[in-house]
């Protein structure tokens, strides 16, 4: 059954010459008699704090940097936290509000076990998150076997809140927070949870006058200038604010001169805070080093040797025996490390730096070449291009690494996958990538109408999207649906600057009392998108960002009737991540999107000819 159509009376932004003009939210009207449940029917924030408030409050303090004329932040800050000013401003809990989590996983009990203390809401979010894993926090317990009494609950609880602030100040690769933030008013922020604050910004969104583009249509091409006059500003990484901040605290003065990737002309050092101190004199570009760092960096942005190991350039290094694998172990064992035994992208830049020390660089004058393109002398003489594949190739490899994988695999869109199996197609995906981009040219002049039509989801490689085996079912509206299908259509209005987008998700439902006959039902999402441009902090390039707003979820009933979604829907981690995505490539029949800054998590769709539409 198909959603009844919605009558959008006012839109949201209305582009006036170079500057949106934000007007009042949407009026949506549905027709009489259509059974629906408003969204915005929120139940108000729990005053009690948690270690997810507390969590999302010290985040924010080390991230947001002020801003003039913002008076939403202190809004934004309160209704996330829960709680007052001075807990936003102290590193632990109050011993009331302490108690309050203590009684809650004690289950008003004098002791309180190790599950029930990590069961707190917003434990699982540290883990998630990576500041620590269940080892650790059992670490700082002690006897996991133990009950402990409220004052060690106490301390251990706050240990916890410190462990992940020391987590902050380490994350090197991090987005900054103003790509993650979402114009969103406290009206709109008393219906979100704790943990929903805490997880998955980057799918919250950014706010429109911080995007360059403007949503696309058939005939119009996008310019710097369309939503704002400004050129995107520089913005300084993460990495190198802490790095500012630990030199602050240590009263010393962080060095005036610094190169492009945050070098000093000064003795290198082992990094404060787990940060690894740049090397100086480096030859290497920041684009070249982030790009060889991305082939094998995992989700945290963190690499291992072994995966280092498999990275093109040192691959060949080791394969023609000019790097001996113990040469490469022993620059490795002098780097700094992040958990485990894993190096961030800094230090990965100090091991190139040593690699390139046993190699004679010859220069000489030559015409200017393709930037993208690196020239090296090595011994023994010859200057090696990199010599990029045709397109039309990489992309007939990938569509044949798909069809293997689907072959092998049991379930449908790569929810069968594994890691190790995703490795051929997140490398061909990103090698794709790479040449489109040359391709494309600049993304402000990107036509939009390219999008428009129905999409098929074929494979992702996204650990979430295998965890909850949907996008929209995260609240299992549809009970024991099984995922069969997830179908996207993008409609281009031009009388004006909303594009419509709706979703639809299949499933399979077991029935009868043996539950061998099955069932189809669907879910279905509506709402609008839009697209932008953003900098990419790992790359040091941009991306081009495809925002979906989804604005109301129907299903299926087994009963043949419709239901509407609560917010809960819509605001599910799955939801959020897979409503803000990068488009990494796309042509008239294939689409790769990806969620995260370097690659490793993607989408890829393929397009519903025309002549399927009719069936």
């Amino acid at each position: 059954m198909a959603m009844s159509p919605i009558m959008v009376t006012s839109p949201q932004f209305v582009v006036t010459g170079t500057q949106a003009q934000p007007l009042k939210p949407w009026n949506v009207q549905r027709e009489p008699g259509h059974r629906t449940r408003s969204c915005g029917e929120t139940e108000t924030l729990r005053l009690s704090a948690s270690l997810v408030a507390c969590i999302a409050a010290v985040a924010r303090g080390h991230r947001r940097q002020p801003r003039g004329g913002n008076q939403r932040c202190h809004q934004v800050s309160l209704a996330a936290a829960g709680s007052t000013i001075e807990t936003l401003e102290q590193a632990d809990l109050s011993e009331e509000e302490l108690l309050a989590l203590f009684k809650e996983a004690s289950k008003g009990k004098d002791a309180v076990t190790f599950d029930q203390a990590a069961g707190l809401e917003g434990v699982d979010a540290v883990l998630e998150e990576g500041a620590a894993n269940i080892e650790e926090l059992k670490v700082i317990w002690g006897n996991a076997d133990e009950p402990l009494d409220f004052d060690g609950f106490c301390g251990w609880y706050n240990d916890v809140l410190k462990l992940y602030d020391a987590f902050l100040w380490q994350d090197a690769v991090a987005p900054p927070s103003e790509l993650l933030a979402e114009e969103l008013g406290a009206e709109d922020l008393r219906g979100l949870s704790d943990e929903q604050l805490l997880e998955d910004a980057p799918a919250i969104g950014v706010k429109v006058q911080d995007l360059n583009t403007s949503p696309l249509k058939p005939a119009q091409q996008m310019k710097y200038g369309t939503l704002t006059e400004k050129v995107p500003e520089y913005i300084e990484p993460p990495w190198k604010l802490a790095e500012k901040e630990v030199a602050r605290r240590l009263g010393k003065a962080p060095p005036e001169d610094e190169d492009e990737f945050g070098s000093y002309e000064q003795e290198a050092k082992p990094g404060e805070g787990g940060l690894a101190t740049p090397s100086a004199g480096g030859r290497r570009q920041n684009v070249e080093i982030t790009q060889l760092f991305r082939q094998a960096c995992d989700e945290n942005n963190l690499l291992s040797f072994e995966d280092m190991k498999e990275i093109s350039e040192i691959d060949d290094l080791l394969s023609s025996e000019d790097l001996a694998e113990e040469e490469l172990q022993d620059m490795w064992d002098g780097l700094p490390k992040k958990k485990g035994e894993t190096i961030d992208v800094l230090a990965f830049r100090d091991l190139l730096a040593k690699i390139d020390e046993l190699f004679e660089y010859v220069e000489e004058e030559e015409e200017e070449e393709d930037p993208i393109q690196a020239l090296m002398q090595f011994e023994g003489g010859g200057i090696q291009k990199a010599k990029k594949r045709s397109l039309l190739t990489v992309k007939q490899d990938l569509l044949d690494a798909l069809g293997r994988l689907e072959a092998q695999q049991d379930k449908p869109a790569g929810l069968g996958g594994s890691e190790e199996a995703d490795g051929e197609v997140i490398k061909l995906a990103g090698e794709l990538e790479d040449i489109w981009r040359d391709q494309v040219g600049d993304f402000s002049e990107f036509d939009g109408s390219k999008l428009a039509g129905l999409w098929e989801l074929v494979y992702s490689t996204s650990v979430k999207f295998r965890r909850w085996e949907s996008v929209l079912n995260g609240v299992r509206d549809i009970k024991d649906g099984k995922f069969e299908a997830l179908i996207q259509n993008f409609s281009i209005c031009e009388d004006d600057d909303y594009n419509e987008y709706d979703m639809e998700e299949v499933f399979k439902v077991p029935v009868g009392e043996d539950g061998k006959e099955e069932m189809e039902l669907s879910m279905r999402g509506q709402g609008s998108w839009k697209l932008g441009i953003q900098s990419n902090v790992v790359t040091g390039e941009e991306d081009l960002v495809l925002k979906l707003e989804i604005t109301g979820v129907e299903f299926d009933t087994p009963d043949d009737a419709v239901d509407n979604c609560g917010p809960k829907t819509l605001m599910s981690p799955m939801c959020r991540t897979f409503s803000y995505g990068f488009l990494s490539f796309t042509d008239d029949d294939l689409r790769v999107m990806r969620t995260s800054l370097t690659g490793r998590s993607l989408y890829i769709f393929q397009r519903i000819p025309d002549d399927e539409k009719a069936d």
